[in-house]
């Protein structure tokens, strides 16, 4: 045999000898595969029946709770659909980023952050939300107006900030929403929940533009339904950018919670009861008996906590109004507190009365005579002896539809006390009312009317709002009481626009007063309201 044909042949050896090895291989692989599914078979029986098992065992035992909590969970997310339709607008966008504060905060961002919080809330009260933005892009003013026509909404809500000389809140509602419109309802219920929550002015709502009454802004005029534009505060005063950050939350539920409730008031067989963040208790009468009020949480390190003697004298502007309690409201009005009544229009004609019964109250009795005949309803700050040992009085306040509110629980100077000993102060008469009347209260005073901004911050934090006043006079020493007549001349002469008056349960002579001041303040065209 030559070389050639032996070399031939050794390859063919070679080859036979490689395919006989490829062949073994697979005949191995094959079996452990068969092997492997078998096993997997096999014990894929056992965790089937031992799955049947357990299924079979929570059927006997749970289907009924299970189906009953699904069933529940079918009827609250039913129940929680409210047919309304609303298009959130964030203001600018893109390469129009609006105002700024000359830092580096934009507008758009801002208008952009609160509008996406909005929807959310609506979302999660069942509103159907349309958005013209959801990031950063430029939408044409004319493409937002149109999104909401061709969505068919029922509100249509632009989200915007100010720039310029000013401060504070502002809405635009078209040019020809008369006192009488839904744009109006829907402009006063907004303004006046983002008043509640804080804000450093509150500059009402408007028809128009900023331009001028008789011309609308383009997405209020190019929109087919009710509409309006909110100015956030002004991007270049640091006090709303401030109030912005901090109040975020409580601004998102005054948006929201102004459209619902007014879109509900027109649509009462929606949804009987209204939404709010303030909640009520109602008696048989539909009185509501107290109110629970959840505020935004402040960070109360920031705080100050030098003490703030509060008096409500001096002078008074062109309304009447003393100047100290404008420009305190101005200052803490944000914190919760009202120096004196913040009212949308300041030259209506409303006043509140609010009664300190702190530790004796021979005349209260008598106060809630004359509130009762002359029909007018008041506040009366009341401390823990008098919630734990007056109860005949207390629940007179109750069943007569007045607000019971908080008066502390030693009627001393607390500022100076610890962070816990200040909420002790306040809390301990809170749950003595809630426990001893289910009552819940919400308002508070304090007592001397001594401060710190970091306690009303502390109270705003334990969901009160702080009340002051804007008129007192000298009237809680039983034995030293002012004269009648001097009394009842200076109560009158200091009637004003959102007026708080401070009267004592224990001075004789506002319970000789009382009614002459109520007849002369209705003479003069006041209305007397319930502060809550």
């Amino acid at each position: 045999m030559n070389d050639r044909n032996r070399k031939r042949r050794k390859r063919k050896l070679g080859a036979i000898r490689a395919a006989v090895c490829t062949v073994a291989l697979c005949v191995v692989m094959l079996g452990m595969t068969l092997l492997e599914k078998i096993v997997d078979a096999g014990m894929g029986s056992v965790q089937a029946k031992e799955a049947e098992e357990e299924t079979e065992v929570m059927t006997e035992t749970e289907e009924t709770e299970l189906l009953a909590e699904v069933e529940t969970e079918t009827e609250t997310e039913t129940e929680a659909k409210i047919p309304l339709k609303v298009c959130v607008d964030a203001g600018h966008g893109g390469k129009d980023g609006g105002a700024d504060d000359g830092m580096g905060r934009l507008e758009k961002d801002d208008n952009l952050r609160l509008a996406l919080a909005v929807r959310d809330y609506l979302e999660s009260l069942g509103v159907e939300v349309i958005m013209t933005r959801e990031d950063d892009t430029f939408v044409e003013l004319s493409d937002r107006a149109a999104i909401a026509n061709n969505a068919g909404v029922d509100y249509f809500v632009s989200i915007h900030r100010n720039t310029g000389e000013g401060n504070g809140v502002e809405i635009w509602i078209p040019k020809d929403a008369g006192e009488d419109s839904a744009e109006l309802k829907y402009g006063e219920a907004i303004i006046n929940g983002l008043d509640t929550v804080g804000v450093s002015r509150n500059r009402g709502v408007k028809n128009g533009s900023q331009s001028s009454s008789s011309s609308d802004l383009l997405v209020n005029r190019e929109t087919v339904m009710d509409s309006c534009l909110i100015e956030m505060g002004f991007m270049n005063y640091g006090e709303d950018n401030t109030l912005f950050d901090q109040n975020f939350d409580g601004y998102v539920h005054a948006i929201g919670d102004g459209i619902v409730n007014t879109w509900l008031s027109y649509h009462p067989e929606e949804n009987p009861q209204p939404v709010n963040n303030a909640e009520g208790s109602v008696d048989a009468e539909g009185n509501v008996t107290s109110i629970h009020i959840e505020n935004p949480q402040l960070d109360i390190s920031s705080y100050s906590t030098n003490l703030v003697e509060w008096g409500s004298g001096g002078p008074v502007d062109s309304l009447n109004r003393p100047d100290g309690c404008i420009i305190d409201q101005e200052k803490y009005g944000h914190l919760s507190a009202y120096f004196i009544a913040p009212l949308e229009d300041e030259t209506e004609k409303v006043i509140y009365l609010t009664f300190d019964i702190g530790y004796t109250n021979e005349y209260t009795s008598s106060i809630l005579d004359t509130l009762k005949e002359k029909g007018v309803k008041g506040v009366f700050f009341a401390t823990l002896p008098v919630v734990e040992e007056e109860p005949e009085i207390v629940n007179r306040i109750i069943s007569e539809g007045h607000e019971l509110a908080n008066h502390s629980v030693t009627h001393t100077n607390i500022v100076a006390k610890s962070v816990e000993e200040q909420r002790n102060e306040l809390m301990a008469v809170h749950e003595a009312a809630l426990e001893k009347y289910g009552y819940e209260m919400h308002l508070w005073r304090y007592p001397e009317g001594k401060f710190s901004e970091q306690g009303l911050a502390i109270v705003n934090n334990c969901n009160y709002r702080s009340v002051f006043w804007s008129f007192a006079h000298h009237d809680w020493i039983v034995e030293d009481q002012p004269d009648v007549a001097e009394s009842r001349t200076k109560a009158i002469n200091a009637l004003h626009p959102g007026a708080i008056y401070l009267l004592h349960g224990i001075s004789s002579t506002n319970a000789a007063i009382l009614g002459d001041l109520i007849d002369a303040a209705r003479e003069q065209g006041y209305r007397i309201d319930l502060l809550q």
